[in-house]
């Protein structure tokens, strides 16, 4: 085996041995790599963004970075290898030096097509709109795999943040990604997403859409999320197997449904994990689905 045939390279937590140097010889002498992870390597900066752009073969892509890397860096490796991910996640990618803007979503939105998982995270800079932009009318098909937590604006002494132009996902955002991947979606994390309304909450998981992949949901943060909010998620996902809700403190007096682990509701019997053992009606109807669907295998599990 030579250093051309590897495929796959994951790294995190190194701190002194692994420098944009290193990324630099990896990208030359590795040049058909189809899988990169790079996280919280402290030596490495926007140089090795530029390397990584090389790799034509990248199908999954995972980075996170401690410097801030300029936007036009960010867009150039995008429209440098976007066009085949299926995987992309770029966690706490902040450019302290630009006013807020949408750049980098409307690159992914033109560039890729064949996405099923998007991390996107710790993010102040775009706004609700671009999420809009991002979802609407995307030629990618629907994901299964969405983590956009803590994507919002981080100004504390202003918790909602300018009404005029909302920073992060919010209502507009949530309501267009739904309506894209909401009928493939398997796995939601939209954590500190604190710019979505209860409504627009309310709306989407009203009982009477359905979502019947979906397995997993974080709402943790969510100051709006409530028991109604929850007793929706119930009703509308019928797979679902984990509903994360840390810091919602008007979730309270919920009935978990046989089959879904509830964590984190500080008030829902006093549990970190309450585990549902009630069967309602609305359950009824989908277990012959739900054991038809395992028969043929499509129920696997979601990896993170």
């Amino acid at each position: 085996m030579t250093s051309q045939d590897l495929k796959s390279f994951k790294v995190e937590w190194l701190d002194a041995a692994f420098d944009d140097e290193t990324v630099e010889a990896l990208t030359t002498f590795c040049p058909n790599l189809e899988r990169l992870k790079l996280e919280r390597c402290k030596r490495i900066r926007e140089d090795s963004i530029d390397a990584i752009a090389r790799l034509q073969h990248l199908k999954h892509l995972t980075l996170r970075f401690y410097e801030p890397v300029r936007h036009e860096k960010l867009i150039h490796l995008i429209t440098s290898v976007g066009a085949q991910l299926r995987t992309l996640c770029l966690e706490h990618f902040l450019d302290n030096t630009v006013d807020p803007t949408d750049d980098v979503l409307e690159t992914i939105h033109k560039t890729c097509r064949h996405l099923s998982k998007l991390r996107f995270t710790e993010n102040n800079e775009c706004s609700d709109a671009g999420y809009v932009g991002l979802f609407s009318n995307w030629e990618n098909p629907p994901l299964r795999y969405i983590d956009l937590n803590s994507t919002r604006d981080m100004d504390n002494t202003n918790p909602d943040g300018p009404e005029d132009f909302p920073i992060g996902l919010g209502s507009d955002g949530f309501r267009e990604m739904m309506s894209h991947s909401g009928e493939r979606l398997e796995y939601l994390d939209i954590s500190s997403c604190r710019h979505i309304s209860h409504a627009t909450l309310a709306e989407i998981f009203d009982g009477t859409r359905q979502y019947r992949h979906l397995r997993e949901i974080n709402l943790s943060f969510c100051p709006v999320v409530d028991t109604h909010i929850i007793a929706g998620v119930f009703r509308s996902c019928p797979m679902l197997k984990k509903v994360v809700t840390f810091g919602c403190f008007q979730v309270a007096d919920v009935l978990v449904p046989k089959g879904i682990v509830l964590i984190g509701a500080p008030k829902a019997q006093d549990q970190i994990e309450q585990f549902g053992d009630v069967v309602f009606d609305y359950q009824k109807d989908t277990e012959k689905e739900r054991d038809g669907m395992r028969a043929m295998g499509r129920i696997v599990p979601v990896v993170g």
